[in-house]
């Protein structure tokens, strides 16, 4: 079976479109079922290139989904999917997480429309590796502790000032998946495996075997129906290659902003090496001067000295 491959914003949004799947597939992330969600997906102009003799704008895509899980908690689940490690990343999501800390949501739970500030909880799904020590798949949560006695305090305790100004994040290391899955949520994300691209030129397609165990999950089947589908779409294919040209953009200015950065480096290492190699030669001609019988505060004066070396 070809896929189309998932960790694309354009595929990945098809899988969000169907709120099964959406339900299904953050509800497992979580840990919890989710009884409703409602999905938004912000497209937000990057910027605009020439490529193959027509200007595209390039467009990166923003997932957000408010929940509401089987206890009546609401939350706001952010999405973001990196194809590569791009260091400017980590400000740029910093500044998106502050804009959706400050963001009031909308929330119909009462029965009345209204806004407010929900929790929020933060899914990252990088085709990198982190640190060699972390897991393929890493949840990051948070523990209610008493801090005189640093013990946890237990039970199910959801204060909303903490938990709004407070959140939880599950980071997935798509190029560290295994390439057997056996736990629970490493199947969940088996689709996402890169090493099913199905040729070394073409990475926009993954091939899962036909017989494959996968297709048993309910969730799993569902997302391989679409992800199916998709590889027919032509517009999908564009997409798919637009986004291609925003990462090599991409890397190529990392590229000459590290060339830059090397350059101004070493430039700065050869005045370093030229202004300590002036200071021996002032220090030396001072104590010439010195040896020849001259006062060390005149030789001081005459050389341009800030102070009065030590004598040899």
């Amino acid at each position: 079976m070809i896929l189309a491959n998932p960790i694309y914003d354009v595929v990945f949004k098809l899988l969000m479109n169907d709120l099964d799947v959406a339900k299904g597939f953050i509800g497992r992330i979580l840990g919890r079922e989710i009884v409703k969600i409602n999905v938004s997906q912000q497209e937000v102009p990057i910027r605009k290139l020439d490529h193959d003799g027509q200007t595209i704008t390039l467009l990166r895509m923003d997932f957000s989904a408010v929940i509401l899980d089987e206890a009546g908690r609401e939350s706001q689940v952010l999405i973001e999917i990196q194809k590569a490690k791009i260091p400017e990343d980590i400000g740029r999501f910093r500044h998106y997480l502050g804009e959706q800390y400050k963001a009031r949501t909308d929330s119909d739970q009462g029965g009345d429309l209204h806004q407010k500030h929900l929790p929020i909880f933060t899914i990252y799904l990088l085709n990198f590796s982190l640190s060699t020590e972390l897991p393929p798949l890493v949840r990051v949560q948070r523990e209610y502790q008493n801090a005189a006695t640093s013990e946890p305090i237990t039970g199910e305790l959801h204060d909303e000032f903490i938990e709004c100004l407070t959140h939880d994040s599950f980071i997935a290391q798509i190029s560290k998946l295994p390439d057997q899955p056996h736990e629970y949520l490493e199947r969940t994300f088996a689709l996402f495996n890169q090493k099913l691209i199905s040729s070394g030129d073409n990475r926009h397609k993954l091939f899962l075997d036909d017989g494959s165990p996968l297709k048993d999950d309910e969730l799993l089947s569902k997302m391989m129906r679409i992800l199916n589908k998709a590889v027919a779409e032509p517009e999908v294919s564009k997409q798919m290659e637009h986004e291609d040209v925003l990462q090599q953009d991409l890397e190529r200015s990392m590229r000459k902003l590290e060339h830059q950065i090397s350059l101004l480096e070493e430039e700065n290492e050869q005045e370093r090496k030229l202004r300590e190699q002036k200071e021996q030669q002032l220090l030396q001609g001072f104590y010439n001067m010195v040896d020849s019988g001259m006062d060390p505060e005149q030789a001081r004066e005459l050389l341009g000295l800030p102070s009065t070396p030590p004598p040899r």
